[in-house]
């Protein structure tokens, strides 16, 4: 019997985290006594899926398994459970179900005994890059002529003191050009290009000028760069670690030109440029200060914002580094000290992850918190949360003009769901206590709106007038908020320890109903865990394992596998 085209989508699906037990039949039942294989029927059936499986095996689509020199016996119970429905997959069972007894065996046995390596680590993620349209920037490029002699002909500056312009956001980038028109930045050079530049090759030089890699410069401060680094938190909650910013609003400094950033930082403090939050963030800092700072920043990578330390599984630390970066406006650990921000300590991780991934996907609007998450993946984004929830939560406020208990009586309705007190106890409920009142007033009337969707709580605050929602907000402010209780996620070399109980010592599979999983592909075992966990694929030891198991274990413990030989 000749292989099908579903069997060929279904064999991506064969190699597993382990063999499924359920009734009717297991694994170890469904396998045949002792069937005398054809290695050549075997192979003729598997060269219709050489294109998920690669002709060796093991060498195939990012997401199809390595079966070459799998367990036999293994592969064989695991196709007879697709095909009594233990394992649900549609295909599979259809390709399953059309096998014969002796194909099932004469396939399984071809590629038991290939003998082709396994090398499934996913490569590491590309930093997500912003993509800028080809013809845009070549008429962005042909616009900004007239500014090589200064800025150089690529945006890297040629001259100290001029700013090198390659790499700059474009949002920052004509909101800067646009300050030197409008007299709010006074420089008489710039001043020249008022009437000569149109608002529309304005924007196509930001794109030029931002598609161009910035390098280092060669033109750096004389202040030291040491004593900057140890004053950066200053500047890099909004400018990012380094100096490379997240946010297309804010400037990169990370590798600009130092004596031009000892020049503006001055200008921020003495006043002669004017923005409320350089200034504040300046006041305590000195003249040596500000020159320190500049050669720090100079003197950094330009590149896209690194979270992760290589090799090393510390996702708090992770979240941590990300961490930085939120700061400016979240307060350090996560504790705000500015009125209509909220503090992120005290939150759960589960709340928090998701409440980051609505900012990121638009569930939730809000232009800065989606211009700060926007590179995020699903996983910065839990080690983020994770960060924060593991933070000492603090909560001051000023005395408002809110009436404390007319609040507590309208927050008797909210502890059924954020718990007593305003300390919720569900990991996807926010705790309120000690909260932002501002925050709380701004977020409760977004539920209100349909700004944020969410069924309960629109129904829940729909009646309140401004007023009673200033007044909860004091009530729970005054709280005194609790660090949430979690589990902190476990080192897969830790968990890889239970694994090996069942699978066999550095899971090779030493037992012939069990699967190999050193080498495996890293998708495929990060795929089949998930289902495991949510029942897709049916074992109640397997999905005991894995229900325990948060995403950031479930990629960690995948990951090891595919790296073990």
């Amino acid at each position: 019997m000749k292989l099908t085209l579903a069997m060929v989508f279904a064999l991506a699906a064969l190699s597993a985290c382990q063999n499924e037990t359920p009734p009717p039949q297991t694994v170890e039942q469904a396998a045949p006594a002792a069937p005398v294989a054809d290695l050549a029927a075997g192979q003729a059936l598997a060269a219709k899926c050489m294109e998920c499986h690669g002709s060796d095996g093991a060498s195939g689509k990012p997401d199809a398994p390595f079966l070459a020199g799998q367990q036999a016996q293994y592969l064989v119970g695991a196709l007879h459970t697709y095909a009594n429905g233990t394992r649900k997959h549609d295909a599979m069972k259809a390709a399953a179900q059309a096998l014969s007894e002796r194909d099932i065996v004469n396939i399984a046995a071809y590629y038991a005994q290939l003998s082709a390596s396994w090398k499934g680590a996913a490569p590491p993620p590309a930093p997500k890059v912003r993509r800028f349209d080809k013809t845009t920037v070549a008429v962005g490029q042909s616009s900004s002529r007239h500014c090589d002699s200064c800025h150089g002909a690529d945006g890297n500056s040629t001259r100290a003191g001029v700013p090198s312009l390659a790499g700059l956001q474009p949002e920052y980038f004509i909101k800067a050009l646009n300050a030197y028109f409008t007299g709010e930045r006074t420089d008489p050079i710039m001043s020249v290009f008022r009437e000569s530049l149109d608002p529309q090759e304005i924007k196509t030089m930001a794109v030029y000028y931002a598609s161009q890699p910035r390098g280092k410069t060669r033109f750096l401060s004389k202040g030291n760069s040491d004593a900057g680094k140890s004053k950066s938190d200053t500047c890099i909650g909004c400018h990012g670690v380094d100096g490379n910013s997240i946010n297309p609003a804010i400037p990169n400094l990370a590798g600009q030109n130092g004596p031009y950033l000892e020049k503006v930082l001055l200008a921020y403090h003495g006043g002669q440029r004017k923005n409320g939050a350089m200034r504040a963030a300046l006041a305590t800092l000195q003249p040596k200060d500000l020159r320190d700072l500049a050669a720090y920043f100079a003197s950094q990578e330009p590149h896209a914002p690194v979270a992760a330390a290589a090799g090393k599984f510390d996702p708090v630390g992770d979240g941590a580094r990300l961490a930085r970066n939120c700061a400016g406006c979240h307060g350090e650990h996560g504790n705000s000290t500015t009125p209509g921000i909220p503090s992120l300590s005290r939150l759960h991780s589960d709340y928090l992850a998701i409440a980051i991934k609505a900012y990121r996907d638009g569930g939730r609007k809000h232009t800065a918190m989606k211009n700060f998450v926007l590179n995020l993946s699903d996983a910065d984004s839990a080690k983020l949360a994770l960060y924060y929830a593991t933070q000492e939560p603090a909560g001051n406020y000023a005395p408002t003009k809110s009436d404390v208990a007319v609040g507590e009586k309208f927050a008797a309705a909210c502890t059924s769901c954020h718990g007593d007190n305003g300390n919720s106890t569900s990991p996807t409920t926010p705790t309120l206590a000690g909260q932002d009142p501002a925050y709380f007033a701004t977020a409760v009337k977004s539920y209100a709106s349909g700004a944020r969707a969410h069924a309960d709580m629109q129904t829940a605050v729909k009646n309140l007038k401004d007023q009673d929602l200033h007044d909860i907000g004091a009530y729970f402010a005054a709280q005194t908020p609790v660090k949430p209780t979690i589990r902190l996620p476990e080192a897969p070399e830790i968990l890889a320890e239970k694994c090996d109980r069942c699978h066999g010592a550095n899971s090779n599979g030493t037992e012939t109903i069990k699967p190999r999983l050193n080498g495996q592909v890293e998708g495929y075992l990060i795929q089949a865990l998930h289902s495991y966990k949510n029942g897709t694929r049916d074992n109640r030891m397997m999905h005991a394992m894995s229900d325990v198991l948060s995403d950031l274990e479930i990629d960690a413990l995948a990951a090891y596998y595919a790296r073990k030989p």
